[in-house]
This record gives C-alpha cells, structure tokens and sequence, in this order.
C-alpha cells in the first residue's frame, strides 16, 4: 500500500530529506528507510523512558539491561498536547538542536500531517523563523483553511508578499500524489 513513508522510501532525493515529527513511533526510519541523524523527534519516541530520580533518559533500544536502575520505575518519556514534562533532558535538546539544523539547510519545507495549533507553539515558531527568512514552505492541508488563517496562527500578518508560503488543499483521495509531487525536487509542478 503506498504511504508517505514509502514515498520517501522510494524518492530519488531520499537522502536530501531531512524529517521533522512530533510522531513517536520510529515508522519512518524503519518503512522509509531514513536513519536516524536525518530525523529529528522533537515529542520524544516510544524507546525513551526517563528517570525521575536521576534525570536521566535512557533509550530501550539502545542501553543494554546492566545500564537501567534496578530499583525505580521508569516512565515513558514523551511530550504530549499541553503536557508538562517534569524534565528535560539532554536527548529531547538534542533532538530540537537537529530541527533547527535542518531547516538552516534545506530550501523547501513540506509540512505533512501537523496542523500548526497553539498547543504546539514550540515548534510553530521555529517554522515562523523559517518563513521569515524568505524560504519556501509547502503546507498540505486537509482543513481547506484559509492561507491567512494559518499565516495568523503562526503569528505572521505582515509583509505578506515577501514570504514564500503555499497551502495545497488536499484529501484522502489526492494527499500522497500531492506529497509525491512536492518532495519530487525536479518537479516544478506544485
């Protein structure tokens, strides 16, 4: 069955892509095949559990069962709507430091599946800076909102003609060609 995932899988320009979820599941290494320093997860992953006690996060997949304490309940760590987390930990900073790497190096931003609401604001205003900084941002929007609503949203309602913002509408019937076409760089359709 085609996905977003096995499009990137299959792109000609797999390893110009760089990914940016707030996913927790670590699906897209695994269908897509992309490793894991070209994806940054900036809610945290499935494999993450922290300790209170020590501040500390290990990751499952990783750590070897020595490692782990003996003698405390970890707990899964992962950011969620509105959530509070009790720590922040290195690896969570870690993985914000890649995000914003990647967006100094890529050209095209394609959002996918992310809604831009204000619960993730964190991460809005990282795409706000993008933005303003002239670079090209695909949003593919399944709401059918209005440009100028998302825009307001991310808090830009100035110097429109200066931004290089477009919102493709799509549905079930149409969002993985839409994606296709988008992530296709020598293809100048969208």
């Amino acid at each position: 069955k085609e996905t977003y995932y096995k499009i990137v899988k299959n792109s000609d320009n797999k390893e110009n892509i760089r990914i940016i979820t707030t996913n927790y599941t670590p699906l897209i290494e695994k269908i897509a095949e992309i490793d894991e320093h070209n994806i940054a997860y900036l809610h945290g992953k499935l494999s993450w559990f922290e300790s209170p006690r020590e501040w500390k996060v290990y990751d499952m997949e990783k750590c070897k069962y020595e490692e782990l304490p003996s003698d405390e309940l970890l707990f899964p760590y992962i950011f969620i709507q509105s959530g509070i987390k009790p720590i922040v930990e290195e690896i969570i900073i870690n993985e914000y430091s890649k995000a914003i790497s990647y967006l100094k190096e890529v050209d095209k931003l394609i959002i996918v599946g992310f809604r831009l609401n204000y619960d993730d604001n964190h991460i809005n205003s990282f795409i706000r800076n993008y933005i303003i900084k002239g670079k090209s941002v695909i949003y593919l929007d399944y709401n059918h909102e209005k440009e100028n609503d998302i825009l307001k949203r991310l808090r830009i309602e100035q110097n429109l003609e200066n931004i290089d913002f477009k919102v493709l509408p799509i549905n079930n019937d149409d969002s993985l060609s839409v994606f296709k076409d988008c992530i296709d760089f020598n293809n100048n359709k969208r």
